[in-house]
């Protein structure tokens, strides 16, 4: 016979949480969250680094230049665009969740 120890009752609910759709769509929800700042932070680093680049263009004109602050700032406006998809790809992910948690609780 099993008693039911706080270890057992613990157990038990950490076994059914994961099945719960409630419980899921809030941790993806707050995952997302935090996926969505760590991205919008990415923009902004790229957004001041651009900055920073147009104002040191000037030295990097001429004949003899190889274009180093072109090939930079293509790579960040790159990680900005994909920074950017991922922003819009999560929240309209947690729009979904968030909706269906609405339907869960009526």
């Amino acid at each position: 016979m099993v008693r039911a120890t706080r270890s057992v009752m613990f157990s038990w609910v950490t076994d059914l949480l994961p099945v719960d759709a409630t419980f899921r769509a809030v941790q993806d929800i707050a995952l997302n969250e935090k996926a969505i700042a760590s991205a919008e932070s990415s923009i902004k680093t790229c957004e001041e680094e651009l900055l920073k680049l147009e104002q040191i263009k000037p030295l990097d004109t001429g004949l003899l230049s190889i274009g180093a602050t072109r090939q930079r700032a293509a790579f960040l406006l790159k990680k900005m665009r994909d920074a950017e998809t991922k922003i819009e790809k999560l929240e309209e992910i947690n729009l979904k969740l968030k909706k269906s948690l609405k339907v869960q609780k009526r």
